[in-house]
């Protein structure tokens, strides 16, 4: 028994433990002077097997589309020098466009399941965070297929 404040109340130690007890079964600790949640580490919706191929079946889809808009890509003319170089970007706006609506959500999907198995990739990260040129969408579809590759041989 703990004698408490002077008061004369007394606290037994096996009250403190019990307490502790249910605190840490509804996943909350005191910590300082706040009570913080305890963070549980994240469960992948997807089994690994599943998540490895579909991740890497999206990074060849966005590597495809990346090749099919290349091939219609204006190119730099010396003479018009101000028209072309405006194609140019509007071509690449577009085509960053098209990629954020057609695959942005699913890559950010797959990159944060990926996460869960403890993968990641830092080139993937700038493509889920800024997809600015398809530069940056080749790489990160690239470390996509290389994450979801490395995935399927550590659950083979």
């Amino acid at each position: 028994m703990v004698k408490q404040g002077g008061k004369g109340r007394t606290v037994s130690a096996w009250m403190f433990i019990g307490i502790g007890a249910v605190l840490i079964a509804l996943g909350t600790i005191s910590v300082g002077y706040g009570w913080h949640k305890v963070a549980k580490k994240p469960v992948p919706e997807l089994p690994a097997v599943e998540l490895a191929t579909q991740a890497y079946d999206i990074s060849q889809q966005v590597l495809n589309f990346l090749t099919d808009r290349e091939r219609n890509e204006p190119q730099v003319d010396f003479e018009n020098w101000d028209e072309s170089t405006r194609s140019m970007l509007e071509y690449s706006t577009e085509t960053r466009n098209l990629y954020s609506a057609r695959f942005g959500a699913k890559v950010v999907f797959y990159r944060d399941e990926l996460k869960k198995y403890g993968l990641s990739d830092e080139l993937l990260n700038m493509l889920c965070t800024h997809a600015t040129n398809s530069i940056v969408i080749r790489d990160g579809a690239i470390a996509l297929g290389n994450l979801a590759l490395k995935l399927s041989s550590m659950h083979e």
